[in-house]
Parts: structure tokens; sequence; C-alpha cells
């Protein structure tokens, strides 16, 4: 008879996945994922003020200090911005904001970043990486890849009806957004 052989040990089983944690429910109510909370909570939390947390009972910041948990989100605001923040934020001055005052500011301000950056993108489809506005060529050019049947007279018609009075050679970002929000895109 052969000698037995030790069979080898069986593979260990999967390490069982951390659980992934999910938005709050006032994240979630702001359309706001798990990652952008986190993204928000952490600039938050580097100018919580202790004492004033104790006094209040929850974690709040210094009214003075929103402008720089903005800055740490990437969003640079102007003087009147910041006012207009701070009277939504603290409305009773008391000089402390809460943290669910604090979300909602900073979800709004997210969603019109990403906003911002869908116009951007669609607008460089249109140039094609180009700098500049989007000229007749530009919308002759889409049009073509897109196989749509547009006669000149109409893309100008197009352009005209799309570019501002202080444009004269295009279409450019600012009213490019225009035109977005009015077709309900934005």
């Amino acid at each position: 008879m052969p000698p037995r052989r030790n069979k080898p040990p069986p593979p260990a089983p999967p390490a069982a996945a951390a659980p992934k944690k999910s938005a709050s429910k006032l994240a979630k109510h702001l359309g706001l994922d798990v990652d952008e909370e986190a993204e928000i909570r952490e600039a938050w939390e580097m100018f919580i003020d202790e004492d004033a947390s104790e006094d209040v009972g929850e974690y709040v910041i210094p009214t003075a200090d929103v402008r720089r948990a903005m800055i740490a989100l990437g969003f640079e605001s102007s003087k009147e911005e910041v006012r207009e923040i701070a009277e939504t934020v603290d409305p009773e001055d008391e000089g402390f904001v809460v943290w669910g005052r604090f979300l909602e500011v900073a979800a709004l301000k997210m969603k019109y970043r990403d906003q911002k950056a869908e116009v951007q993108t669609a607008f460089d489809l249109f140039k094609g990486g180009a700098e500049g506005p989007i000229t007749f060529k530009d919308l002759k050019r889409v049009a073509g890849e897109l196989k749509e049947n547009v006669t000149d007279d109409q893309l100008r018609d197009m352009l005209s009806e799309a570019s501002n009075s202080h444009s004269t050679s295009g279409v450019d970002l600012r009213d490019f957004e225009a035109v977005m929000k009015r077709a309900g895109i934005l």
C-alpha cells in the first residue's frame, strides 16, 4: 500500500467585506452619496469648536470659519456670497453653525459644482479641444458627426439664437449654459 499523503489544508474562507457605510438620511434627502457626505464632513470637522459644541450640546463650527470650510471643499465665494451663506447657516446670528445647516449649503454648492463641470464637458465636446466660443464650423462638425441633416441656415439660426449680444464670434460658455438651462437640461 502506498504511503498516505497529507492533504493540503482547505483554503481559508474569504474575509467578510467590511460593511459599506451609507449616507445619512439628511444626505440622501439632499441627493448626496456617502463619499460626498464624507468629503463635506471632513471639511466640517477641521473647524469644530469644542467649547461651543459643549455649550450647545452638539458639534458646531464658528460662523466665521464657514468660509474656510467652504474653501477646504474647493468652493471659492465672493464676500457677498459668504455673507449670504452665513445668514443662511446662522440665521439667528448666534456665532456658530450646526452640522445640518452646513450640510445643506455644502450640498447645494457641491451640486452646483458638478453642474458647472457638466456644462464645461459638454461645451468642450462642441469645441473639439479648441479654444474660444462655439462657431458655425463647430456646429457643422458636430451635426456631421451625429449624422443630422441640418442646413447651413438652420445652423446659423441656432448660433444666432444661442449667442448673446455680448459675443459676436459665436456661443461662449455663459451663453451655452443659458441654452442648456432654457432646454431644461440643467
